[in-house]
């Protein structure tokens, strides 16, 4: 004789909100008591949605963190001409809240890591007036900033990467003026050593990956927009293009998942650009457009699935943007409805 289970099955499983991680999620169906809902865990080509607006808008900004979740912004330049903000702001996922200033004041300089361990080396500072391009490098503990070695070039427009490692292990690439346009430097924890120069010379380009498996894309000048280098640790290889020609965007993730988006399109196009393209270790592919497009934007991810676009810029007339959006992507609770 059989038995109800054996009938019918197993019973659904009620929870009073959704599971927090992937392998709790996907392929599962549950009951939500708080929403009263059924959920299911599918899978979400990805999607961007509006965040909490920054305290003070700016392009050209230092960014870090670990997910949508868990930011950082700091420096950048606030007005024109050649105001650059010390502050910093911290993000939980909901609310941005001011910390510790920077010491030195500084914009369009190398960032990555996490928002209690980060860096920002190179970029311009403002000695009174006009600007001057920086060698500085500032380390970030949580609390506050400690300025340690110098970089061996004076630098800015500079892309950095190393995320999430920081103080022990990063790399800055390329940037103005030349010859620093090929060249990359790493940071052992203490020094920066030169480093395998990039084949395409670049500036304002976007990068991210760790010191020893790096990916960097796009930057001036034309063609240079579509190009995407894979490091490894030793060389600089070229890999297959993008198919916007982007400047002054932003990246996160992975040399093998990673993720571009906004900036400024510098092909026939010749405006700040909304294209986002995915990075599958291959071949870009382009996604769901962000809602505002933004040049000298940030981007403040270790992951290419879960990541922010914060501020950015665009003009004339000068617009410095406080927005943020969050994007999503992978298995997701999506709510199942009847009809």
């Amino acid at each position: 004789m059989g038995t109800y289970k054996g009938i019918q099955g197993y019973m659904v499983e009620t929870l009073s909100s959704d599971p927090g991680t992937i392998s709790e999620v996907q392929g599962k169906l549950w009951y939500n008591t708080t929403s009263n809902t059924w959920k299911l865990g599918t899978t979400s080509s990805g999607a961007w949605a509006t965040g909490t607006v920054l305290n003070e808008g700016r392009k050209q900004a230092g960014g870090a963190g670990t997910s949508q979740t868990s930011a950082l912004i700091f420096g950048g330049m606030d007005s024109y001409p050649y105001v650059f903000p010390a502050t910093v702001e911290q993000y939980n996922g909901s609310t941005w809240t001011e910390l510790t200033n920077m010491p030195n004041a500084k914009a369009l300089g190398g960032s990555n890591g996490t928002a209690t361990s980060a860096m920002f080396v190179g970029g311009n500072k403002t000695p009174g007036s006009g600007v001057v391009k920086q060698a500085s490098t500032e380390l970030w503990n949580g609390t506050g900033w400690t300025e340690v070695a110098d970089l061996n070039d004076t630098v800015n427009s500079n892309t950095g990467a190393g995320g999430p490692a920081t103080v022990t292990a990063a790399l800055t690439v390329a940037g103005n003026p030349e010859p620093q346009a090929v060249a990359m430097e790493i940071w052992d924890g203490t020094s920066w050593a030169e480093g395998a120069s990039i084949n395409t010379p670049a500036s304002d380009a976007q990068g991210c990956g760790t010191s020893t498996a790096a990916l960097f894309f796009g930057g001036s000048p034309t063609p240079r927009g579509r190009y995407t280098e894979e490091y490894n640790g030793t060389s600089w290889t070229e890999k297959a293009d993008s198919s916007t020609n982007r400047v002054s965007g932003a990246g996160s993730g992975t040399s093998t998942a990673a993720i571009q988006f906004g900036g400024y399109d510098s092909g026939p196009a010749a405006a700040n650009t909304v294209n986002v393209e995915v990075w599958n270790g291959t071949s870009w592919t382009e996604v769901a457009n962000l809602a505002q497009s933004a040049t000298n934007t940030m981007g403040a991810s270790i992951t290419s699935t879960s990541t922010i676009k914060i501020g950015g810029y665009s003009g004339p007339p000068d617009i410095y943007y406080t927005a943020t959006e969050e994007w999503a992507s992978g298995p997701t609770a999506a709510t199942v409805t009847t009809s």
